[in-house]
């Protein structure tokens, strides 16, 4: 009931802020964000979160880490036990429709 959508961690990247406290106003210098994949440049879309310490930073950065690698992990099983002939059909080219054969018997 009190908790919110905060971040697609699985269309994202995270990163340690550097002087977050001279940058960004964070609380304590050990800071880390969640940047998503189609922001280029810029905070717009950022989501910078703060630790206590360099451990709990430490703690944060690799749960999230963890998390991203074992969704990796569960894509990849789900893709090995496809069997190959269910796999998407292969799309014909525009130029392989636009062909027609041709007679150069004389």
């Amino acid at each position: 009931r009190h908790l919110q959508y905060f971040a697609d961690l699985t269309e994202s990247n995270i990163y340690y802020v550097t002087q977050g406290k001279k940058h960004y106003g964070t609380p304590t210098e050990f800071g880390f964000c969640i940047k998503p994949y189609k922001v280029r440049s810029g905070v717009k879309g950022l989501k910078l979160l703060c630790s206590e310490d360099e451990q709990s930073r430490s703690c944060w950065m690799a749960a999230f880490r963890l998390f991203k690698l074992y969704r990796n992990y569960q894509q990849a099983q789900a893709r090995l036990s496809q069997p190959p002939w269910i796999g998407p059909t292969p799309l014909r080219s525009v130029s392989d429709n636009a062909l027609v054969a041709m007679d150069f018997s004389g």
